[in-house]
């Protein structure tokens, strides 16, 4: 009888010896799955930040009056407001 419980308390240590290997082999995986995602969503906030910078280029009045003149546009809008009358009736 004694036998066979150490045989039982044997085999419970032994599988609970991989059992925590394993884990811990699982852990250290996914602490290098975290590192990399870490590293790839840095160099993704670096690429969203140009883009970003060179979107704020684009869109500046600077920007945008230089390219009017390189196409030729030299006459200004004549703005149109709803206080006028004949422009909020449609008149």
């Amino acid at each position: 009888m004694k036998s066979v419980f150490k045989f039982f308390i044997s085999g419970v240590f032994i599988t609970l010896l991989l059992l925590n290997f394993w884990i811990f082999t699982k852990g250290m995986y996914l602490s290098q799955e975290i590192s990399k995602y870490e590293t790839n969503t840095q160099k993704l906030r670096k690429e969203n930040m140009e883009l970003e910078t060179k979107l704020y280029k684009i869109n500046s009045l600077k920007n945008t009056s230089s390219m009017a003149a390189s196409l030729e546009f030299t006459r200004r809008a004549n703005p149109y407001f709803l206080d006028n009358l004949k422009v909020a009736l449609k008149k």
